[in-house]
């Protein structure tokens, strides 16, 4: 079934649309980080963005559900980029097929991130600055309240003929003012937590785009210096075999930078293991290993 590409083929993360290059028929790929599904290089289901959490979810979503009417409803998922890869329309076309491609390797899995986390920082200091607002206004709100609160107040201690309001009424209103005093106290201490949380993660995530920042730039010379060897990539026949050829010649090997999916490693602090008849095997099961439980 034709239908209109919604990202033609820009590519905006690890989402492609190329339904414009597939007779406008949908395909969506998608280009898992190398650590993705546990250093596997394969996809990971979707979550939803936590606008508190510290990090982005390897695959993320953001889900938007429009009501049209009683029975019907309009559902998409996109992640960070905007790139929308899930929709359900109001008259039952559904699009959520994922075609797997080839993963990213470990400085492309690094740029990628970074770019989503700075789409990610933006809308954590969007939401900041809307707690910050709402926790500025509270204030003026709970004076109001306590205002109404003791000016009821007062008016129960005057004599019966000085009174403005009937004691029933300003005894309700005193209860309201109260009530309201205590939700909006209440209102206040939630959203400074929320607010304290939220600035901390920035913070954290800001911290996590420079150390990436910091990676691809040690990547990038190391590949420029053709010392690197990049065996991210699990997704590959023989995901080793650069290292492999690598470790032929140790005093060589132990000049370079070893990208693993989750890390970037110097050659000369895994060629520390002690050495035996089969130096080759024992580095490769090492990694692997390493890999394996993620350290």
């Amino acid at each position: 079934m034709k239908i209109q590409s919604i990202n033609n083929t820009i590519f905006q993360g690890i989402y492609i649309d190329k339904s414009k290059d597939n007779n406008g028929n949908w395909r969506m790929e998608y280009h898992p980080y190398c650590w993705e599904k546990y250093n596997t290089s394969k996809m990971t289901e979707p979550a939803e963005i936590d606008i508190f959490s510290n990090s982005l979810p390897e695959n993320e979503k953001k889900t938007t559900v429009h009501h049209i009417n009683y029975n019907t409803n309009e559902e998409f998922s996109e992640d960070i980029l905007r790139t929308r890869f899930y929709y359900i329309l109001k008259d039952g076309r559904m699009r959520n097929l994922i075609t797997p491609a080839p993963a990213m390797n470990r400085e492309e899995s690094l740029i990628i991130q970074n770019k989503k986390l700075k789409n990610f920082l933006k809308l954590k200091e969007d939401y900041l600055s809307n707690l910050k607002n709402q926790i500025t206004d509270i204030p003026q709100i709970i004076q109001g309240h306590k205002e109404n609160y003791d000016k009821r107040s007062a008016d129960i201690k005057e004599k019966y003929f000085k009174r403005a309001w009937r004691l029933d009424a300003s005894y309700n209103e005193m209860d309201k003012s109260f009530n309201a005093l205590f939700d909006e106290a209440d209102q206040l201490l939630k959203r400074f937590k929320d607010y304290i949380r939220l600035k901390e993660s920035c913070d954290y995530v800001q911290e996590n785009i420079k150390k990436n920042e910091n990676e691809v730039l040690i990547l990038q010379k190391s590949k420029a210096d053709n010392t690197l060897i990049d065996i991210s990539r699990r997704d590959i026949y023989d995901p080793n075999k650069a290292l492999w050829d690598a470790l032929g010649n140790i005093q060589e090997a132990a000049t370079k930078l070893l990208a693993l999916p989750h890390k970037t490693i110097q050659m000369k602090e895994l060629l520390k293991i002690s050495p035996n008849t089969n130096l080759r095997q024992t580095i490769i099961n090492h990694v692997d290993n390493l890999i394996l439980k993620h350290i």
